[in-house]
């Protein structure tokens, strides 16, 4: 397994910087949302910003692991979700040429009231995207959250049935399906999550917290409530071939959650 962590979790910088910061805490890949972590002239996607990226993750031996394109699937609003969709179609078409197969979204915060009419939006977007994926040789992570559209295991089996395509995948954020209320039962909830999408992640996401009401508040590595045991135990004897992903890092401390995942999963 590598291990890799959220780029822009290290500040913004110029993609050369970026990726040698990165690669000297120890790290072997990235989950990489450019407009959050690069420092460039123009937008991400003109050809010479996409050449620019791709130049200084192949120097550094980086994999990028996610491209991260933060979008609506979900929205309500007509403007708002065409201009999310564009926006990811531009990333899959780009993907391969910055250096990575993989584009990922999470789905929009959702109240109970509206999940069924924010599911149709995810569909109709998720049904266009496989489209434009397949001719880009490209994959879709989505990752679910508790408080968003797709906010618990089933609604995201239920979304890959429907779409059903290779090009649809999972990235797996355990603590991003917690809210206090299901802490205490956190090992059957990433039981149902193995069972149901195992095969299908692309990526696991690692971070730390607590929980007080609805609030998160992040806290360093193993001084939360996550409890990763049991996935640590299916990665390593069936899904050796993932990429572990650290959320919220401090590069102060990034050696030491480096070499604390590595006990816990390698």
């Amino acid at each position: 397994m590598k291990i890799g962590a959220r780029a822009h979790d290290f500040g913004k910088h110029s993609p050369e910087a970026l990726f040698e910061i990165m690669k000297e805490k120890g790290l072997e890949a990235a989950h990489f949302a450019p407009y959050k972590a690069l420092e460039l002239e123009g937008d991400f996607l003109l050809e010479k910003n996409l050449l620019r990226t791709r130049d200084a993750l192949q120097a550094s031996h980086l994999e990028m692991t996610v491209l991260g394109c933060y979008v609506e699937p979900g929205s309500l609003d007509e403007g708002v979700f065409q201009a999310s969709l564009e926006k990811f179609i531009a990333h899959l078409c780009v993907a391969k040429e910055v250096g990575t197969g993989c584009v990922g979204t999470e789905t929009s915060p959702c109240a109970d009231a509206d999940r069924e009419a924010q599911y149709v939006q995810v569909f109709r977007f998720m049904k266009e995207a496989v489209k434009v994926a397949e001719e880009a040789d490209a994959v879709i992570g989505v990752e679910p959250v508790f408080r968003h559209t797709i906010n618990t295991p089933q609604m995201l089996k239920r979304l890959l049935d429907d779409i059903d395509s290779p090009r649809l995948k999972v990235i797996f954020d355990p603590v991003n399906l917690l809210w206090e209320g299901n802490v205490s039962e956190q090992e059957d909830l990433w039981a149902e999550c193995i069972h149901l999408w195992g095969d299908e992640v692309v990526a696991i996401h690692l971070k730390d917290g607590i929980y007080s009401g609805n609030s998160y508040t992040p806290t360093d590595w193993g001084k939360g409530v996550a409890r990763f045991e049991k996935i640590a135990e299916w990665a390593k004897t069936k899904r050796p071939d993932l990429t572990l992903l650290r959320e919220e890092i401090k590069p102060e401390t990034a050696k030491s959650d480096i070499a604390a995942i590595k006990a816990l999963f390698c």
